[in-house]
């Protein structure tokens, strides 16, 4: 079963996925990072601005979160729920 999503625009679709929010989904899914420190480590970017990023495409459907055991604590290991995406326009 596969997730869709509907934008009114072109426009819009873009303002939801940014390109830093691709780069951080293609991460999640290519590199399956065990954190989402890590994840903000391979992307370059400050933890707090990766989370965010990272909730919305939970609130979108295209990653999930895991729980993991850390040496420090628990960890969310942020997963991808999707291979690919495809934009159909109509």
């Amino acid at each position: 079963m596969s997730q869709r999503c509907f934008f009114e625009s072109l426009d819009t679709f873009w303002m939801v996925l940014t390109d830093q929010r691709f780069e951080l989904w293609r991460t999640i899914r290519d590199r399956k990072p065990e954190s989402i420190s890590t994840l903000a480590d391979l992307v370059h970017r400050n933890f707090r601005s990766v989370h965010r990023d990272v909730m919305f495409l939970k609130e979108l459907g295209l990653v999930t979160l895991k729980k993991n055991k850390g040496q420090r604590g628990d960890l969310q290991s942020p997963i991808s729920l999707a291979d690919e995406l495809v934009l159909s326009v109509a």
